[in-house]
Order: C-alpha cells, then structure tokens, then sequence
C-alpha cells in the first residue's frame, strides 16, 4: 500500500474509532459566566471560582483567565452559589442563582481589598434577562407541571403556556397527546429531547398518536423548556420548536411523591342531558 492511501486508511480508522466514543450531550444542562474585578473595575487575573449546587453540595472550578474572565459549564439545572477567591481581597460569596435548561447566567463578581479570611456574601437570583445567549425560549418549572390540571397527564400540552406557540389543530392525529405548533409548522417538525436523548417518533402511522416516543410522568419532570428561535447548533433538526426535558435528580435531601386519581361516573359533573337520578348513588 502507498504512503498517500495508507494515511488516508489510517485517517478514516482513527474516524470511525473517535464515533464510537459517547459524545457528552450538554442541551439540558447550563452554563455560569462572568467576570471578576476589584471595586475600581480593574480586572481580576487567576482568582480562584467555585459553583456549588446548593442541593447536592457539588462543587465546579474554574479560574479566571487574564482578562478577568471564567467559564463554568456544563452544570446541571438548579440553584446555586459561586464563591471567588484571590489573595489580598476578601472573599466573595453569591448565593441563590437559578439555572435552567440551557440558561447561559451572567454572574460578575466585585472584590474589595481585604484578607481571603474575610467574607462578603450576596444572596440574590441573576437578572430575568439574559444577555449571554441569543435564543427565544421559555422554561415551564416543575410546580407549574405538577399543580395544572392535565387531561390524559400529558406534559407536552404545557407547551402552550410559552409564547410562540398554538395547539395543534383539531382533528390531528396529536391532538390528544398534547401536539403543539411553533413558528408555522407541524407539530412532527418540533424537536423533542429527553434529557438529551433524541425523543422523537418516527412512525409514519403514528400509532400512538404523539410527536415524541416515550412520555414521561410529570412528577418526574424537574422542567423543560421550549425554545423557538436562534437555537444553537447542537440541536439541529427542528423547523419548529425545540421541547427541552430533564428529569429530575437526587439532592442532599430525602423527598419523594405520590398520587392517586379516581375518575368515573360517580363524581363527574352532571351535563344538561343527564336523568335526574343519574350519579345520585355512590
């Protein structure tokens, strides 16, 4: 074999090994930015920056390059603190900064001339506004989930609660399963992710009448977000909207849930047409 022929068989094995390595999907996890000066706004080099989850205790570390700057990412949706040490100031502590799916959160931190033995926390969320990521899109929470009424327990019907976005059409074959249109097109050009994971149905008979493959319960939903426009790269696919699920995960704390739900003739509301001794007895 030739030197030309045998590089180019040797560049495609080394190709086709690289592919069978998993690829770390990043769509539902967050990012924390920002940048770290001294109270004069003068940047901060190399000072040391930790986000902690304040539920599980996990800590993420970065440190900041010459202009002040650092990058944490990829973290998990939740609520968190980043702490930012560096010799001669006091140390630096902002606590309660919620991350969603995909949220890109702006935390700059100011230190004052201090010893690191000292401590200067604020507690505070970042600001609704994001001005560290360009995409449209919205986050419907866990609460939200659980505590609205759902016909059938379907979560995607949630969808329309974020703007952009239409039931499907009446008639359609998603109709019960919660379809939702975003940006003018079908229901089927949404993109529907499962912490990461491509969820979406392929039938073409679409014999369980639903856009995405599996379902979850909402109470197992932690959140998920819609996103309708300027998406990233990484998602592709979609002419519609991107529907963005986590699941929810541990904490440092025991928590569990349980329901029950009874629906039959005996506690239905009775319609105009109802006898009058209809549902009477229980």
């Amino acid at each position: 074999m030739k030197g030309p022929t045998r590089h180019r068989w040797f560049l495609l094995s080394l190709c086709l090994l690289l592919s069978c390595f998993p690829a770390a999907a990043q769509t539902t996890t967050g990012s924390i930015v920002g940048t770290v000066t001294d109270q004069t706004g003068s940047l901060v080099p190399d000072a040391a920056v930790t986000v902690t989850n304040e539920a599980t205790g996990i800590e993420f570390k970065a440190t900041t390059d010459s202009s002040g700057n650092y990058v944490v990412t990829p973290i998990p949706v939740g609520r968190y603190s980043v702490t930012v040490e560096t010799k001669g100031f006091k140390k630096a502590i902002r606590s309660g900064i919620i991350v969603n799916v995909q949220d890109r959160i702006g935390v700059n931190m100011a230190l004052e001339v201090g010893e690191i033995s000292q401590t200067v926390e604020v507690q505070g969320a970042a600001p609704a506004l994001q001005t560290e990521s360009s995409y449209l899109g919205q986050v419907v929470e866990s609460q939200r989930i659980v505590d609205l009424p759902l016909n059938g327990r379907y979560f995607t019907r949630l969808a329309v609660l974020t703007s952009g976005t239409a039931p499907t059409p009446a008639g359609a074959r998603d109709e019960k399963t919660g379809g939702f249109t975003a940006n003018g097109v079908r229901p089927y050009q949404n993109n529907y992710l499962l912490d990461g994971i491509d969820n979406n149905s392929l039938s073409e008979d679409m014999t369980n009448e639903a856009s995405f493959v599996y379902g979850p319960s909402p109470d197992a939903i932690e959140e998920f977000k819609v996103q309708t426009n300027s998406m990233s790269a990484e998602f592709g696919r979609s002419g519609g909207a991107v529907m963005n699920v986590t699941i929810k995960s541990g904490s440092n704390g025991l928590h569990g849930s349980a329901f029950e739900f009874i629906r039959n003739e005996k506690l239905d509301a009775k319609n105009f047409f109802d006898p009058p001794d209809k549902y009477i007895t229980l």
